[in-house]
């Protein structure tokens, strides 16, 4: 079909496709730094005052670097479970028992 080998073939793609020197810069790596808020400070509780006539309960956990197993994506795994609308979910025991009108999972 071409008139060029594969070798030259391959070897425009490569230095048509790859990014150019100035832009590769090393990966960051946060391990080092810990969690953000000390196991010794978990679990906490904090009482606030509401200033709307609203029922929101926002829940947040913090979890270990996950830049390890991007490939596997576990956060997208227990977002998944925690999103789930079907039956026997947490969003079905919840507003069968009139605790909520709905729910949103997401890891980011």
């Amino acid at each position: 079909f071409g008139i060029e080998d594969l070798d030259s073939l391959q070897g425009a793609i490569v230095q048509s496709f790859s990014l150019p020197e100035s832009l590769m810069v090393p990966q960051l790596s946060f391990a080092g730094s810990g969690m953000p808020i000390a196991a010794e400070g978990l679990p906490r509780l904090v009482r606030v005052r509401p200033i709307k006539s609203q029922h929101t309960l926002l829940m947040y956990w913090q979890l270990p670097n996950q830049l390890a197993n991007y490939l596997s994506k576990p956060e997208c795994y227990v977002s998944s479970l925690l999103g789930d609308e079907g039956h026997g979910s947490v969003l079905s025991v919840l507003k069968d028992r009139g605790l909520a009108t709905e729910l949103t999972a997401g890891a980011g």
